[in-house]
């Protein structure tokens, strides 16, 4: 680094481009690092000085030490700073110096669902479907009634990591969980336009015979406060659980929306194991009542996903959002 910084005139820009031309292999230092091994050769006449701390002798941040730790990061990249800092005896702080300097930032892992290869161009599939659909009619999105289950228990969903209580001093906050009583309830909403349909609670153990009494009873019900306009072009979609799939149902819903409903069987397929794509899951849930009549960044949402799944050819993409 520094012949190429000679060789350059002392333009460390250049010295950089030079170093990359003669060692194509490996990673190439930049502008900055050879201008601190500069500084360091001028102000300690060596550019991989030792100090002594608490008896031992330890190597003080250097170049070459730089150029490792940015390699050992990457190879694999979820290692953690204290054990590159064990790895090549530093203190942690060293580490974390690193790689701040050169604007790396740690990031958390996004839970997905787990996708099968055969299921990428079923979601394709059914993306280029919706926006063909809503091409020719803005409107088509707003006649779909999305529904969904889901679980709540009593400890409900808590990451202690990611949650945090602000205050100028340790109040020594507390959340109770794992509870002798436990309790639960199976849920089923759906999401229509500016329209929620439920919460309604449905057995725990839910089957194919008491999803049916409740589309032929309770879901009747809850439809009476739709718009006509709602009723006359809905479409009902559903997903792949069991209870949708069981013949009794799918009759149903073949007699009641002919050629008008999703769902797994249905007049359109639902692709499977695709909750990213239902605003139930990505929205609904996560918000409930609270941003559920906020609709049009709903169906803002769920073009955007549609065009993003397309892009990456079905894959997961919810780090794109």
């Amino acid at each position: 680094m520094v012949i190429c910084l000679g060789a350059a005139a002392n333009n460390a820009v250049e010295a950089a481009r030079e170093y990359a031309r003669l060692y194509p292999q490996g990673r190439h230092p930049d502008d900055k690092v050879i201008r601190r091994v500069e500084q360091r050769l001028r102000e300690n006449g060596q550019i991989m000085p030792i100090y002594v701390d608490r008896g031992r002798p330890r190597e003080v941040r250097t170049p070459v030490l730089e150029e490792a730790v940015l390699e050992a990061i990457e190879n694999p990249p979820g290692r953690t700073i204290r054990g590159l800092a064990r790895e090549f005896e530093v203190d942690y702080r060293t580490i974390q110096a690193i790689l701040a300097d050169e604007h790396y930032h740690p990031y958390h892992y996004i839970k997905v669902q787990v996708l099968r290869p055969g299921d990428y161009p079923a979601r394709v599939q059914f993306c280029e479907w919706l926006l063909q659909r809503h091409a020719n009619d803005l409107r088509f999105i707003d006649n779909i009634l999305w529904t969904d289950e889901s679980i709540f228990s009593q400890d409900g969903v808590f990451n202690q990591h990611n949650n945090h209580f602000w205050a100028t001093e340790n109040p020594f906050v507390v959340r109770p969980r794992a509870h002798q009583r436990r309790f639960s309830f199976n849920l089923w909403a759906g999401i229509i336009n500016m329209n929620l349909l439920g919460p309604f609670e449905l057995p725990a153990r839910l089957n194919a015979e008491h999803f049916l009494e409740f589309l032929q009873n309770e879901f009747q019900v809850l439809l009476e406060d739709l718009p006509l306009a709602n009723l006359r072009n809905m479409w009902l979609q559903m997903d792949g659980a069991p209870p949708h799939f069981g013949r009794i149902v799918r009759n149903w819903c073949d007699e009641t929306y002919p050629h008008g409903w999703i769902g797994r069987g249905g007049a359109i397929a639902w692709p499977p194991r695709s909750p990213d794509l239902n605003p139930c899951d990505f929205f609904l849930w996560v918000h409930l009542k609270d941003l559920v009549y906020a609709t049009p960044r709903v169906k803002e949402n769920l073009i955007r996903r549609a065009n993003l799944c397309i892009e990456v050819e079905g894959r997961h993409f919810e780090q794109l959002l």
